[in-house]
């Protein structure tokens, strides 16, 4: 359940997500929870974006809310709002609390929850995800991306190869940020082989593993 307010940044925009409502248990909870907040906070309150389920956890938390300042007072009100509700409905609130300027850790959350459907541990899933973010950010650098049956069959302590040219140092840390942020939302190990040798890519085709393309 997502129960968001309108928000607006003279920057980078804070995405905009429908409002879900169910009879789930969560989902009540949720509603208190937020109900019990905005009593307390008002206007300080902006929004509270939760998690499909409990057990969906970004950054270790299911909820995310955004107050205009944080503060002593406000995790107050939060924690004590967090502990009546899980009381009452038998569930766990993990509450994470950031102010309206964190628009791109907001974002971040919210773009993990929207991919919270996806099946954990999926690998072909995950790697196609991880081809796809890498492109998108090193366009034709990228040269190859052969990738192993499952996570666990590994060659040189590897499950990813990726065939790259231009700059090297650029290109791992790009490749770094988009491993962290892919294996954190499905679950699995990515452990890249970077290389610049384009004849690797045939060699790991050879043992099994599946060159992945647009």
């Amino acid at each position: 359940m997502k129960v968001v307010s309108m928000v607006s940044s003279t920057k980078e925009e804070i995405l905009r997500l429908p409002i879900v409502l169910s009879g789930s248990k969560w989902a009540s909870a949720i509603t208190e929870f937020f109900e019990r907040v905005k009593e307390e906070l008002g206007d300080d309150l902006l929004e509270v974006v939760a998690a499909p389920d409990e057990e969906a956890m970004v950054y270790d938390s299911n909820v995310l809310v955004i107050v205009r300042r944080n503060s002593a007072e406000v995790r107050h009100t939060v924690v004590r709002a967090e502990t009546e509700v899980e009381r009452i409905y038998g569930v766990s609130i993990s509450p994470l609390i950031v102010s309206k300027k964190d628009v791109g850790f907001i974002n971040s959350f919210i773009r993990s929850q929207m991919a919270a459907d996806v099946k954990i541990g999926d690998w072909i899933s995950a790697v196609k995800e991880f081809y796809n973010k890498i492109r998108k950010s090193l366009g034709d650098e990228v040269l190859e991306v052969v990738v192993a049956p499952d996570e666990d069959a590994m060659i040189y302590e590897s499950n990813v190869l990726v065939v790259i040219r231009g700059n090297f140092v650029r290109a791992m840390r790009a490749i770094a940020e988009m491993e962290a942020e892919v294996e954190r939302i499905y679950g699995v190990s990515i452990s890249p082989l970077i290389v610049s040798d384009r004849k690797l890519a045939d060699n790991f085709v050879i043992a099994g593993w599946r060159k992945l393309e647009d």
